[in-house]
């Protein structure tokens, strides 16, 4: 498998055993939110067509998974690193990382960009606020754009929160599944990290169907909040036993 981006699922993966292969779109000197924290974009389409290069010697095909992308520009490096190494491609999952909590996180060109690199995948997991931002649009409209510029892509949509409960919509073969669980208090480091984790292994090593997959990431997540509550932190615990 190869994890680019999303360094946060690495210690999951690895703790259950599955090869890794991280491909880094940017580089910090520490905490994104510590005050004067360095960046450094990397040459990221040249890193992935060396591990992807690496893997068509192999004669092995891989999962690809994209987390964060530091830039538009990076978008096109990666597609065009993807039509290079499509041999070695056995699928493209994408987790469009550019918001959270009902803003942006990004500029508005990779906001704009994203959708190229989406439209190539088989499965995207946006949360609330990248739904909105990639569709333009709020609620039921966002996602009524979302489908119809993206037919046939299975979409999971985490972090739709009402006062009591968040819900995981899963959109798949022309069907909605809901899953909720019960809204806990307080924000916790990790969550969207650890849903892909737990996703990925039981859809892509375990073999189970995409919302069956997203019940088994939406429940761990929820046992490790809640070890997390009990242990006074608000980082979550990495459990080897899920």
């Amino acid at each position: 498998m190869t994890a680019h981006g999303m360094v946060g699922m690495k210690p999951f993966l690895a703790v259950w055993g599955a090869q890794c292969l991280p491909v880094p779109s940017v580089v910090l000197s520490g905490p994104g939110n510590m005050p004067g924290v360095q960046r450094m974009t990397v040459e990221v389409g040249r890193l992935l067509d060396a591990t992807l290069a690496a893997v068509e010697a192999r004669r092995e095909r891989v999962l690809v998974f994209f987390g964060y992308l530091a830039d538009a520009g990076q978008v096109d490096e990666v597609i065009a690193c993807l039509n290079r190494r499509a041999n070695a491609v056995a699928a493209l999952v994408v987790d469009p990382v550019c918001g959270d909590a009902g803003r942006a996180y990004v500029e508005a060109p990779l906001v704009s960009a994203w959708p190229r690199l989406i439209a190539r995948a088989a499965v995207a997991l946006p949360n609330q606020t990248e739904l909105e931002l990639l569709t333009g649009a709020t609620g039921a409209t966002a996602l009524a754009r979302w489908r119809e510029r993206f037919p046939g892509l299975t979409t999971i949509v985490t972090g739709l929160a009402t006062e009591n409960e968040i819900e995981t919509q899963v959109h798949a073969d022309e069907r909605v599944y809901r899953l909720t669980q019960p809204r806990r208090p307080g924000h916790f480091s990790g969550t969207g990290d650890a849903f892909a984790a737990h996703w990925l292994r039981a859809w892509h090593v375990r073999g189970f169907s995409a919302p069956a997959a997203a019940r088994v990431a939406a429940e761990a997540v929820g046992r490790a909040i809640d070890a997390a509550i009990a242990a006074g932190t608000t980082e979550l615990p990495v459990d080897e036993r899920d």
